[in-house]
């Protein structure tokens, strides 16, 4: 509480004395309220954040792997099942282009799926793309005309060499059913050239508005000779 001193005549004598103002008492407890709603406010967000994470099916987790091959760090988001209650009934799926997995809500639909029993658990590893995508996302037997997809054999090394066997490491008490992989645009190629040349190790493929129109030759140049 606040007080101001003043000068008063007393029956005592002219002693001052102490007075409390109204207006600095209803400040100070305007003030107390608040800090206290905002203190609540934080604790109910925290709360709830809190109770969101414990009733997600997903949990997410990150790695760097630097790949002797790519000649770069490669981050890597895993989106693991939770509560599996049978290890041997898990799948693996790759996809290209983890960077853009939050903003497509990866975790969001995996928990929506699960909820409704839709999907089995599936073990999700979103793989950043580098600088040189363009030159890593192809085919690995040849780049097209105007050269891209030239690394696309060398990010195929790096799949099966080093990626995959991090994860059946790092996740040995997973025995996958299935393993799949999946990609847009480039990354759907991508996808498509490793399964295919892959058949012992990916058994399903997903491709996202697949860059199918990939081709060796330029076709102006074919057709018109120019």
């Amino acid at each position: 509480m606040y007080f101001k001193i003043f000068k008063t005549q007393s029956r005592e004598g002219n002693k001052p004395q102490r007075v409390g103002t109204r207006h600095a008492v209803e400040t100070r407890h305007a003030v107390e309220t608040r800090h206290a709603n905002l203190e609540l406010v934080f604790w109910n967000f925290i709360f709830d954040a809190m109770q969101a994470a414990d009733l997600s099916r997903v949990l997410t987790e990150n790695a760097i792997i630097h790949s002797r091959f790519l000649q770069r760090e490669v981050k890597i988001d895993f989106f693991i099942p939770k509560n599996v209650a049978d290890h041997r009934e898990v799948s693996l799926l790759l996809i290209n282009d983890g960077q853009n997995m939050r903003e497509l809500g990866l975790k969001g639909i995996l928990d929506n799926l699960y909820s409704q029993n839709q999907v089995s658990a599936l073990l999700c590893v979103g793989i950043y793309a580098g600088p040189e995508r363009k030159l890593e996302y192809g085919t690995a037997i040849q780049a097209d005309y105007l050269g891209r997809g030239s690394r696309a054999g060398l990010y195929t090394l790096f799949i099966m060499h080093e990626l995959l066997p991090l994860v059946k490491k790092r996740f040995h008490h997973f025995h996958f059913t299935e393993k799949g992989f999946a990609g847009f645009s480039l990354g759907g190629l991508m996808a498509l050239d490793i399964v295919w040349n892959c058949p012992h190790e990916f058994s399903r493929v997903g491709v996202f508005s697949g860059s199918l129109w990939w081709r060796s030759l330029d076709l102006v140049v074919a057709q018109h000779g120019v």
